[in-house]
């Protein structure tokens, strides 16, 4: 089966540097002469970040859209739609940021939580622990003032020290069953090395080359 692609483009936003020059449509005809179309648009002032992408198919169009922090490119909702609903559902609530900009905690669907700890110098995630509060993992850590400063002193480190790795492992039987704890371990320059699951599963990655690693399965 062959598709054929014809790229639109917007020609009022070309002469402004901050707004994107992606196409902002695309239709599809492929070789059963089916077609569909999507729609994409861009966050004014940051060209490489699509807000909304709408999909029409058998005049049937699902829609998923960005809400962004005022001036910023910070998300704050993550909702979707399609042309049977009334108006857009969340999908991902962003609760809160740290001074680095980094995502601390949202709220993902079926209200889920999930909590983010960050390290290596503030550059990237060493814990994702779902269906967790941010007030759970601070009991269950322990820490009876704020959990903030405590994250933020172990975001800033060049690399997590084993007391650090213990506490955080140590939320796999201290908070409730139905958590799920994830650890990502990092070597500079190259990436993730080493993905911990809850209930012991893991995940090694090797160098192919080229800086390029492939997990070679999660194991338990």
């Amino acid at each position: 089966m062959s598709t054929e692609k014809q790229y639109a483009y917007d020609d009022r936003h070309l002469s402004n540097p901050g707004s994107s020059l992606k196409p902002r449509r695309v239709d599809f005809t492929n070789s059963d002469g089916v077609q569909f179309s999507d729609h994409y648009t861009y966050l004014d002032g940051y060209p490489a970040i699509l807000s909304l992408h709408k999909h029409v198919e058998d005049e049937q169009c699902t829609e998923k859209r960005i809400l962004f922090k005022s001036g910023t490119c910070l998300p704050v909702r993550v909702q979707f739609k399609t042309d049977r609903m009334a108006d857009f559902r969340d999908e991902v609530v962003y609760q809160s940021y740290d001074s680095n900009s980094n995502v601390c905690e949202i709220m993902a669907k079926d209200d889920t939580p999930v909590l983010f700890i960050w390290g290596y110098r503030n550059r990237y995630p060493i814990a994702k622990i779902e269906n967790a509060t941010r007030q759970q993992v601070s009991v269950a850590l322990g820490y009876d003032g704020d959990i903030e400063d405590v994250f933020g002193d172990w975001a800033s480190l060049a690399v997590p020290t084993e007391e650090i790795w213990d506490k955080i492992n140590s939320l796999r039987e201290r908070l409730p069953g139905n958590t799920r704890v994830t650890t990502y371990e990092y070597v500079p320059l190259q990436g993730v090395v080493f993905c911990r699951r809850s209930r012991g599963y893991h995940a090694v990655f090797v160098n192919i080359g080229n800086h390029i690693f492939k997990a070679i399965g999660f194991v338990g």
